[in-house]
């Protein structure tokens, strides 16, 4: 067995110093995250593109912003820090169309339908192939 498991099970070892070694070990703490400079301007165009492609709130959580920018660096093949690298924001200002990249868009307000799900047509020139 791996002695740092056997030392938690042990009936004499003290709490703070199995927390500590419990920590010591431990990829999940949190790291601080230098992200790049980003101007104000930016990252409101940031937010903005973001809110009209990705369904991002500006009320939500502070990671939510994070996990949008990984989603659309993940949608155009960028590498997928979460950060606002220059490539990013490159790609957030390339002229495009105005359809979201992802699920659960609406491109027409109150979501119309067809009133028939039957359609008919009708060819009136081809070629006699």
């Amino acid at each position: 067995q791996d002695p740092f498991w056997c030392s938690l099970s042990m009936p004499g070892a003290s709490t703070p110093v199995v927390v500590l070694a419990f920590l010591a070990c431990s990829h999940a703490l949190p790291v601080p995250v230098v992200e790049e400079d980003v101007s104000p301007a930016d990252r409101q165009q940031a937010k903005e593109f973001l809110s009209h492609f990705y369904d991002y709130n500006a009320n939500a959580r502070h990671d939510i912003f994070r996990e949008k920018i990984k989603e659309m660096q993940s949608f155009f093949g960028l590498k997928v820090t979460g950060n606002l690298s220059p490539e990013t924001m490159d790609m957030m200002k390339k002229p495009r169309c105005g359809v979201p990249d992802v699920a659960n868009f609406k491109v027409f307000p109150g979501r119309p339908r067809w009133p028939t799900n039957t359609l008919t047509y009708r060819i009136i020139t081809y070629t006699p192939d």
